[in-house]
């Protein structure tokens, strides 16, 4: 976590326990900003997929933070099939401010700066 960005890399394929693990993990670190509003890269470049199983937990675990002050989420990935995918299965990230970029660069940036318009307008 970088700020009140929270920095995720995931690589390779995902069942529902190791899904369960990083969703667990994820909570923790939005619990600890107190109610702070707050922003995500998820590095997905070296994702393969997932089970349908994951697939699951995951969209429950992004219902769980569209309750959150979540201001806006990047997702880094090259592969247009697997974003796709992403997209399919995980419809509350419709719900969420997210884009995907095929660069940490300009995901970074977008993130700071939809941050910095929050904060402006509190």
């Amino acid at each position: 976590m970088k700020g009140d960005i929270i920095n995720v890399k995931l690589s390779g394929t995902f069942n529902k326990e190791g899904i369960l693990r990083y969703c667990e993990h994820v909570k923790s670190l939005v619990i600890s900003l107190k109610g702070r509003p707050f922003a995500m890269l998820v590095d997905d470049i070296e994702v393969e997929g997932g089970t349908p199983e994951a697939h699951e937990e995951l969209q429950a675990y992004n219902l769980w933070l569209s309750q959150q002050r979540i201001v806006a989420k990047a997702i880094v990935i090259d592969n247009v099939v697997t974003q796709a995918i992403i997209a399919q299965r995980t419809p509350e990230l419709a719900q969420q401010n997210t884009r995907y970029f095929n660069h940490i660069e300009e995901a970074s940036d977008w993130l700071v700066n939809s941050l910095n318009r929050v904060r402006q307008s509190t």
